[in-house]
């Protein structure tokens, strides 16, 4: 059984960091938000693909069905993390 990466900051409101994820092959992925504050990261939702990079890519391009969820947060000042 595998374990979960580390959180990596994917995206905020003023940066998308998607240019850091390398791995392109199947995952298994959680999407989790940090407060304004540097609150506790607190996953917020749950995926799979068969492509781990282009689906990072789909939610920095907002190409994703959670656009206005992640935008509202943004607002807020929320961090988007990622991890697999």
């Amino acid at each position: 059984m595998g374990r979960w990466t580390n959180w990596r900051k994917l995206g905020d409101k003023n940066y998308w960091y998607d240019d850091e994820f390398d791995y392109d092959g199947p995952s298994c992925y959680e999407l989790g938000l940090g407060g304004p504050r540097h609150g506790n990261i607190q996953p917020v939702y749950v995926g799979e693909t068969g492509s781990e990079k282009g689906r990072l890519y789909a939610h920095a391009r907002h190409g994703s069905h959670l656009f206005d969820i992640i935008e509202y947060h943004f607002k807020l000042g929320f961090t988007l993390y990622y991890r697999a």
